[in-house]
Formats: C-alpha cells, sequence, structure tokens
C-alpha cells in the first residue's frame, strides 16, 4: 500500500469525524494503525501526525471534561491539522 493510499485512509477517518459520523477515537486509531506503513516519510512528520492524533482526542472531550482536566477550550482546527500533514506526507509518496 503506498503512503498516498494510508494517507487516504486516514482522511476517510477524519472526513468521518468532521460529519460527526464517528469519534476523534477513531482517528486517533486510524493513524496509529496505518501511519507505521509510510515508506520513505520522515519521522518528524508521522510523530507530528500521533501528536494531532491525541490533541484531537483532547478536543473531542466534552466540556466539563476539560474543565475537570484544567485544559484550554478546544480550537476545533485539528482535523484541518491533520489534513495538512497528510497532504505533505502524499508529497513524499
Amino acid at each position: 500500500m503506498s503512503s498516498a493510499s494510508i494517507a487516504e485512509r486516514i482522511l476517510e477517518s477524519v472526513a468521518s469525524f468532521e460529519a460527526e459520523a464517528s469519534s476523534a477515537w477513531l482517528v486517533k486509531s486510524s493513524i496509529e494503525t496505518h501511519s507505521s506503513a509510510f515508506e520513505g516519510v520522515p519521522r518528524l512528520l508521522t510523530d507530528r501526525l500521533t501528536e494531532l492524533g491525541l490533541e484531537l482526542l483532547r478536543e473531542d472531550l466534552s466540556e466539563i471534561e476539560r474543565e475537570q482536566l484544567g485544559w484550554s477550550d478546544k480550537s476545533g482546527e485539528t482535523a484541518s491539522l491533520i489534513k495538512d500533514t497528510l497532504k505533505t506526507i502524499c508529497r513524499y509518496a
């Protein structure tokens, strides 16, 4: 499977999340499952993708959960950052 195909799989999970058809957990799981198969992609990019998956989980918490943990309000831009990182990864494909 090419890096572009792998990125497309992860993008599908992001689209599902944005359509509120799935949770951030699915996106994070998709990243964890597929990112190790990227070929020729700098580790910095795959690490960034993993970090963004965790950030998306944080943003997907309820207001009460974030308040209890002392985390700031969600910015809502993490899904877009994941997509941008995947587009950069596709350039290495």
